[in-house]
């Protein structure tokens, strides 16, 4: 994209996304004049607070507040040893999935359920198979991984910009339930009308913010990658603002498509759950599939958006071209590099939900609640790692459309890894 070139791309996707929240205010606005049912406060009772309550709850408040400064600190440090021991880390992410399949056939064998074991049997044997015949692909994601580490260690604003989006996660959620409990007073027919549409918008928005991380994560890399040592001062801060500005509008759209089908998905399995016919299991089935090949292909959509400001039907085309070409590199390398990341993820919702353990105990000075404790360690590292490790998830495809496409760029920018990708890439 010319430095020269900001004009919004999609712009009437980027209208109608705005136009949408009036939609919402509308429901607000409309609900809040009507008079509340008792149903609204049932079970609603006052609660008069004591010294000791604010200072319990306080406490709480601390606990949390360890429990995600630990959790980023165990994130960068998941992040050295990624970079560090990549290729033992990638052997025990192979090893992982090929075990849960064989720990379920397990599971299933000693409750009796025979037919379940046989199949999951089958399908571990299948996954370490597939492993095997792509072994010689594993050098090749090894120098990705240990590439796009070093980009994010080197650009940190990458991952404050994924932890900052859970914020505006948490503030989009509390409006949209606030929407939601409001819509309940209005009539019947109104109530399914806005509750289809402000579950569509729930959808929509969440898609949209996690495309904007996905596509400035992908502008940083695209930026080392062409730029090299010329690199702009704070280029994740110039990433973030062509996706909030160019690239809106083509993020908007992708959004929209994916967000329709999660739409369509959730009344199904309404529907589903007043009768349950096989009609609406297979329609079920086919938009479960239709939903992962779009949000597949999008995540590689968006790097051509992020990379080239490209209109979001000019990106799907390049895409398409680029599937036909290297599609099956790119998903042998996202098979390889999956297994690594969702290793660190529950390696951290692990360890932070014994730290949750131990640091009631120093804060409360017992050890009940146990599982609750721990349990919400898990939770806040799994949260916080999963954004990390999306950060590299979206490095790591940004730099194989990069490589794809312009592998001359990286001879002149970065040698030595240009010659570490080509030799491993060309290894089969």
């Amino acid at each position: 994209m010319k430095a020269t070139d900001r004009s919004c791309r999609d712009i009437v996707f980027l209208i109608l996304f705005i136009v949408h929240f009036g939609g919402i205010a509308a429901i607000i606005g409309t609900s809040i004049n009507q008079k509340p049912s008792a149903e609204d406060y049932q079970g609603f009772m006052p609660y008069n607070w004591t010294a000791g309550d604010i200072s319990h709850f306080i406490s709480y408040f601390e606990l949390i507040g360890l429990l995600v400064i630990s959790s980023f600190v165990l994130s960068a440090l998941y992040l050295f040893l990624l970079k560090t021991f990549t290729k033992p880390l990638i052997y025990l992410g192979i090893g992982f999935n090929i075990a849960v399949f064989f720990g379920m056939a397990v599971v299933s064998g000693i409750y009796g359920n025979y037919a379940s074991a046989v199949i999951t049997t089958i399908f571990g044997v299948f996954i370490a198979l597939f492993y095997f015949s792509i072994r010689s692909r594993i050098p090749f994601a090894i120098e990705m991984i240990r590439s796009v580490v070093e980009i994010i260690q080197n650009h940190p604003g990458t991952l404050v910009t994924s932890f900052c989006s859970i914020l505006v996660q948490f503030f989009w959620v509390c409006l949209w339930t606030f929407a939601l409990f409001l819509s309940q007073r209005l009539s019947h027919s109104l109530v399914i009308v806005s509750s289809i549409f402000l579950l569509f918008s729930f959808y929509w928005v969440s898609e949209v913010i996690k495309n904007v991380v996905h596509v400035t994560v992908s502008g940083v890399v695209a930026t080392v990658y062409f730029m090299g040592d010329y690199v702009p001062h704070n280029p994740t801060l110039g990433a973030l603002q062509r996706s909030l500005t160019t690239s809106f509008g083509s993020i908007c759209l992708g959004s929209l498509i994916v967000s329709f089908i999660k739409t369509l998905r959730s009344l199904v399995r309404m529907a589903r759950s007043e009768q349950n016919s096989l009609l609406l299991c297979l329609v079920d089935c086919l938009l479960s599939w239709i939903d992962a090949l779009v949000m597949y292909f999008n995540h590689y959509a968006f790097c051509q958006v992020a990379i080239y400001g490209k209109t979001f039907i000019e990106a799907s085309k390049s895409t398409w071209r680029l599937f036909k070409t290297a599609g099956l590199e790119a998903i042998i390398n996202d098979n390889l590099v999956d297994g690594v990341l969702w290793v660190g993820v529950l390696l951290n919702g692990l360890v932070s939900g014994l730290i949750g353990i131990g640091l009631s105990f120093l804060i409360f000075g017992h050890l009940e609640s146990v599982i609750v404790f721990f349990f919400l360690g898990f939770f806040i590292g799994f949260i916080l790692m999963i954004l990390a490790m999306q950060v590299i998830d979206s490095g790591i495809a940004c730099m194989m459309v990069c490589f794809a496409e312009d592998r001359n760029a990286l001879m002149r920018t970065n040698p030595t890894l240009y010659n570490e990708l080509c030799r491993t890439y060309n290894i089969y």
